[in-house]
């Protein structure tokens, strides 16, 4: 495919999900660097020839299970185990051909080896907004929701073929959001067709919850959600520890933890926000974000208090 004119607006550019580098080992020309990469070997072992090497998470178990490395002389990030996908790999391709205006790690490409993906990405070197909270004051925190807003507003504008719209990955795969992960049995195996069905099958989590045997409780939490929303390009887990920010001052360096992103609803990368976030940025995700859906929220949380989610 031929690089997209730099006149070009996102809203101007349709993804076709066969526009995706798919194959299981995919490596781009971008390694800044005269040492090669390490190899799944080597990063499973840990010796590489390197300075070092720093674990930034490390879950062993359950469908969350993945082990997150950076090293630091190389200014590289590794992720591999059963939850990484080529997911992340995909939409941050996207993000840095189409999408330039988000901040995001650059992705150097990815492999499969031994039932594993790893994903090589650059390190942004900063803090979580999460770390330094606390001590932002008012006119800060709305500096950097500021910051954020013109990149997801930027995400929001790409679109699906008209004739091809879905809910899910960007390969057209099923939706990787945690709250599906968590407590949908089984999860999603393919993406949803419409928003119906995805507004539907988010209720019909309650199915799990023996005190609710007949679901009248929820009807109208769902009558809250259209089945007419709008699809939109989504992060999904747009948390205070995925929004990096200089050491001092209020500079947004990059989002990162693309890993569930994908095509969802048009108010749901709202209410996800909303939801995770703490007391202090609760409020200027409406700066972040643009667009809120209050009555989305308020069902969406008076359905969370019954305990479906987690």
């Amino acid at each position: 495919m031929q690089d997209t004119p730099p006149s070009l607006s996102p809203g101007d550019i349709v993804l076709n999900p066969e526009i995706l580098p798919t194959n299981s080992t995919t490596f781009f020309d971008n390694w800044p660097h005269a040492k090669p990469l390490p190899t799944p070997a080597q990063i499973r072992s840990s010796t590489f020839d390197s300075t070092g090497f720093e674990i930034l998470h490390h879950r062993e178990h359950g469908p969350y299970a993945q082990r997150v490395l950076r090293i630091p002389d190389l200014g590289l990030v590794i992720k591999h185990g059963p939850r990484t996908t080529v997911i992340e790999g995909q939409t941050l391709w996207l993000l840095g051909k189409y999408c330039t205006q988000v901040r995001a790690p650059t992705v150097y490409g990815w492999c499969q080896d031994g039932g594993e993906t790893f994903i090589y990405l650059s390190y942004i070197d900063g803090v979580s907004l999460d770390s330094r909270l606390s001590t932002l004051s008012d006119s800060e925190l709305k500096d950097i929701a500021g910051q954020v807003a013109p990149m997801i507003a930027s995400i929001r504008q790409l679109r699906q073929p008209c004739q091809d719209t879905f809910i899910g990955s960007p390969d057209r795969g099923p939706i990787r959001d945690q709250i599906w992960w968590s407590g949908y049995d089984p999860p999603p195996t393919a993406p949803f067709l419409s928003v119906k069905a995805f507004n539907d099958a988010l209720f019909a989590l309650a199915d799990r919850l023996p005190m609710f045997p007949d679901h009248e409780f929820f009807q109208t939490f769902r009558s809250s959600f259209s089945d007419t929303s709008l699809i939109r390009f989504t992060h999904t887990d747009l948390a205070t520890t995925n929004i990096i920010i200089s050491h001092s001052g209020t500079e947004v360096l990059g989002i990162i933890d693309w890993q569930e992103s994908g095509w969802y609803p048009e108010y749901w990368e709202y209410l996800k926000a909303k939801y995770t976030a703490p007391p202090e940025w609760y409020h200027y995700l409406d700066i972040a974000l643009q667009h809120p859906y209050v009555h989305e929220l308020e069902a969406f949380e008076s359905y969370d208090r019954t305990g479906i989610f987690f």
